[in-house]
């Protein structure tokens, strides 16, 4: 999704590259947060950053993601299975890879810490630190 100097971040497809070769290394650097308003099926492919899942996800043949993955409903690794490395957080999960695949998930403090960091930094409020809701 880009070249050695650019990354093209408005293309919806751009979900970031860790694993990108030289000639294409701008992305490396960019992490995306992806948010799926229902459920995900993600197949093959390779991604890093926040990803926000509002329904369920599965992970299918050879998905890998590097950062911070959130699921509402449950996470489903099946089939040739995929790769999670960071923190994953599911209201419930199933990893049942099937044939030759296996299911990864896999806490790296590293993966997300940068996908975290990498985000909109924090910012002082100017006028006050706090404000009374009621």
């Amino acid at each position: 999704m880009g070249t050695a100097t650019t990354c093209d971040s408005a293309a919806r497809d751009n979900w970031g590259d860790p694993s990108a070769p030289a000639s294409v290394a701008a992305c490396r650097g960019y992490y995306p947060v992806v948010l799926a308003q229902g459920d995900l099926t993600l197949v093959g492919g390779t991604g890093q950053g926040i990803l926000l899942v509002a329904g369920d996800l599965v992970v299918d043949g050879g998905f890998t993601f590097y950062g911070a993955v959130l699921v509402r409903g449950s996470l489903t690794m099946q089939g040739a299975g995929g790769v999670l490395r960071g923190g994953v957080w599911a209201s419930s999960a199933s990893l049942e890879p099937s044939g030759a695949g296996t299911a990864d998930v896999a806490y790296s403090a590293c993966a997300v810490s940068n996908a975290l960091l990498s985000g909109a930094p924090a910012t002082p409020l100017a006028i006050r630190p706090w404000a009374q809701v009621f």
